[in-house]
């Protein structure tokens, strides 16, 4: 009896056993094929060439938002320069924080053609006076984060795998460049840049660069920026002045 069960049973696992040896080899033929298809893109092309495209593809973007956080570290001892919270919708801007370096803060929007200014003092918004728009540009350079994300033409990129940022899917690129943010070399030397570009969309997801001071390699300084909502659609309001 025994005997006659086992032999009725046989042919009903084998199907079972095809039948999962076809999804397992269904589901690695899936992994590959969007592995595949994530990899193809990057064929080819150079690595200072993706990490250029990915800074470019966010300074030129419609809309994004953006977290910044730069601290000092001396001899292992971390102490916070600046936590900064960014919007960007068009060529309107949001940037607000925290400065604990000099005890202060910022708040700047820009709506149209016109900078406004929270003053901390006295609670109030007031417009910030510009003799031009090539002025207000030139300022909107230089109070983003972004900026600091520069390269040379002949900086050495080299791919340094994968990660996740917030849940995205990242490839990782590390360079030492001199920069071209004077703030930082007027101060620091030695930049180290790790950057996370987002895998699908292939925008900068996360940057960050250290960096030792001129005078003592002990005393470093490093800078994160994350880039959220990408493309997202963000409204940027002008303050209501009292």
């Amino acid at each position: 009896m025994l005997r006659k069960q086992l032999k009725k049973g046989l042919p009903r696992r084998r199907i079972y056993l095809l039948a999962g040896a076809a999804a397992l080899g269904l589901f690695i033929f899936l992994r590959f094929f969007l592995w595949l298809a994530g990899e193809i893109p990057y064929w080819g092309e150079e690595p200072i060439e993706t990490v250029n495209t990915a800074l470019n593809e966010v300074k030129m973007g419609l809309s994004y938002s953006y977290s910044m956080e730069a601290v000092e570290e001396v001899d292992g001892q971390r102490r916070v320069l600046a936590v900064l919270e960014g919007r960007k919708s068009g060529a309107e801007a949001q940037i607000s924080g925290d400065l604990p370096f000099i005890n202060g803060s910022i708040e700047l929007i820009r709506k149209s053609n016109q900078l406004y200014r929270k003053d901390a003092l006295e609670d109030r918004w007031v417009k910030v006076p510009l003799v031009n728009l090539e002025d207000l540009e030139t300022l909107m350079v230089e109070i983003n984060p972004l900026s600091i994300f520069s390269f040379l033409d002949n900086t050495a990129v080299e791919y340094a795998g994968k990660g996740k940022v917030d849940g995205r899917r990242c490839r990782i690129y590390e360079a030492m460049s001199r920069g071209e943010n004077m703030w930082l070399t007027f101060i620091w030397q030695d930049y180290n840049y790790r950057i996370w570009v987002d895998q699908k969309e292939g925008y900068l997801k996360q940057g960050e660069i250290t960096a030792e001071h001129r005078d003592d390699s002990t005393h470093r300084l490093i800078v994160t920026v994350k880039i959220k909502d990408y493309n997202q659609p963000l409204t940027i309001e002008a303050p209501v002045q009292n």
